[in-house]
């Protein structure tokens, strides 16, 4: 086996580390590369030095979306975590894949989260502030030179995996964002009965917004190519979570604009959806949510709050 080896991928947006392992000519050789959240920017991926010259079998993605935001004020809120995919790229390889590595959901209505996480609500009235989405985790066909709301390269999407919703503010233990991930992002969650919670990304188009309290109010922001719906309103309390990012984006939850019975007509942020091009690889497994019985699943990687990561294994013929 050849001597590991340190610095690949290494930029402002993330930081990559590899090691190789090969055998006799004639035989595949494999460079594992490890790409996790650092900064909002488009990384870079590139097939490593040995491999130049020589016949790429293979690329497999092992992707990990963003968990969503936490519950300011509870206890739950745990397990809104961003889906995993195990993807291999096989027809149609690239020299160089972009990624976009999902932010962990922002707290308290923070602000949105890089990958496309929705923000949380922000109800002043009782200083309540709901849990931002988790973005999503993408590898693309490069060239992109950007990932915004405007310019998501969707067409450009080789495999991703969604982020997780965000909590709703309140202190109910089983109250939680949707988990991101599989075709369909888990709807948001909450520990009482009522509507509000908002729904899953599918694979054509993004989770509806919760309904807000009175239903007279617009519904909160539903999700879209990527982007998680964000928090639309400002009110009074019970302040709904953001969207995950995703393949399609999560929902907003709803809140209570004015004073809930119930309370009623609130809820977490839905999970994004993740995805991955059929015709020119093989899905190996995908997940909604945490996966910990596959090897490659990073258990410190992608739940409430946490950021996403993205592991390369390049495989050529030697």
């Amino acid at each position: 086996m050849a001597p590991f080896f340190t610095g690949v991928g290494k930029n402002l947006a993330g930081f990559g580390f590899g090691k190789e392992s090969s055998g006799s000519s004639g035989t595949t050789a494999t460079d594992e590369q490890t790409y996790v959240y650092t900064s909002s920017s488009v990384v870079s991926a590139s097939r490593p030095g040995p491999s130049a010259g020589k016949e790429m079998q293979s690329v497999r993605f092992y992707v990990q979306g963003a968990g969503g935001g936490a519950n300011p004020t509870g206890p739950g809120n745990t397990d809104q975590s961003g889906g995993f995919t195990d993807y291999t790229h096989e027809s149609n390889l690239q020299d160089t894949y972009k990624l976009v590595i999902g932010q962990g959901g922002i707290p308290a209505s923070g602000g949105t989260a890089w990958g496309g996480g929705g923000d949380g609500a922000s109800m002043p009235g009782r200083s309540q502030f709901g849990g931002g989405g988790g973005g999503g985790s993408f590898v693309f066909y490069s060239p992109i030179t950007s990932f915004t709301a405007s310019n998501p390269y969707h067409s450009s999407i080789v495999v991703c995996s969604g982020g997780g919703g965000g909590a709703f503010n309140d202190s109910l233990p089983s109250n939680r964002g949707g988990r991101g991930g599989t075709s369909t992002g888990e709807d948001g969650q909450r520990g009482t009965t009522g509507g509000g919670n908002g729904g899953g990304g599918t694979q054509v188009g993004g989770g509806t917004g919760g309904t807000q309290y009175p239903s007279s109010n617009a519904d909160a922001e539903s999700g879209n190519d990527h982007q998680g719906g964000s928090g639309n309103q400002s009110g009074y309390e019970f302040a709904g979570g953001g969207g995950g990012g995703g393949y399609y984006g999560g929902g907003a939850g709803g809140s209570c604009i004015s004073v809930c019975p119930g309370p009623t007509r609130n809820g977490s942020g839905g999970g994004g959806s993740s995805f991955y091009r059929s015709p020119e690889g093989t899905l190996n497994s995908w997940s909604q949510g945490i996966d910990t019985s596959h090897p490659k699943y990073d258990a410190a990687r992608g739940s409430a709050g946490e950021p996403g990561k993205i592991t390369i294994v390049w495989e050529w013929l030697e």
